[in-house]
């Protein structure tokens, strides 16, 4: 019999799955937004917040993830507007593979939680 899950794993599935979903789902919607002002100022708040998250004490990896995020699609911005449209199939993989790995989290979340009851 496999040993239960404790507060603190669950937790951290949790938050790791509903980030990568939601993740992924912002990174589906900002690739529509390629090449327009609001993917600027969507870049410009990912990474306003992924720094301040850097400086919470529990939250460093998800600051990383969502920093790099905002530096990842103002490179996508910057390499479409040099270079056309060679790029902008790169986000909507990123986003589907954050969907992906979000909802394999809440998968384990909540067979997990199925386990405790």
């Amino acid at each position: 019999m496999q040993e239960l899950a404790t507060r603190q794993e669950m937790t951290k599935k949790l938050i790791n799955g509903a980030g990568g979903v939601g993740g992924g789902l912002a990174l589906l919607l900002i690739s529509r937004l390629v090449g327009s002002p609001v993917m600027w100022i969507a870049a410009g708040v990912c990474a306003a917040v992924g720094i301040g998250m850097l400086f919470s004490k529990n939250q460093k990896k998800a600051g990383t993830v969502l920093l790099g995020a905002g530096v990842v699609v103002a490179g996508a911005g910057i390499i479409t507007a040099a270079l056309g449209a060679t790029v902008p199939w790169l986000i909507p993989i990123a986003g589907v593979g954050l969907i992906v790995l979000g909802g394999i989290s809440l998968f384990r979340f909540f067979r997990d939680l199925k386990k405790r009851r």
